[in-house]
């Protein structure tokens, strides 16, 4: 039985797994350092920063290893789906539109 305002786990995991796959690692990383700099506007704090362009480089490093690193959660085959399939599509279709918007 669960306390009040609390949910039990999920099925088919453990305390032991689940409680292991919570830590940080170099994909959560690079999408914390792309928010900092694309939302906080880390760069302009720190003008040092900006040749560096960090956004660009958490993104290009985030990317490859996802690509790079597939186990567990983040399988490029779990990206095939209904929900994917619109938002490459919506891509698609604003990446078309934007010559006839100029």
């Amino acid at each position: 039985m669960t306390e009040p305002g609390t949910f039990p786990p999920p099925r088919g995991t453990s305390p032991a797994s689940s409680a292991r796959n919570q830590g940080w690692d170099v994909v959560l990383a690079c999408v914390a350092a792309y928010i900092a700099n694309a939302v906080g506007r880390v760069q302009e704090l720190f003008p040092v920063l900006m040749p560096l362009r960090i956004s660009l480089i958490a993104a290009v490093v985030g990317i490859a290893i996802y690509l790079l690193h597939q186990s567990g959660f983040r399988r490029l085959q779990l990206l095939r789906g209904r929900t994917t399939a619109g938002v490459v599509l919506l891509l698609c279709w604003a990446t078309l539109s934007v010559p006839g918007a100029l």
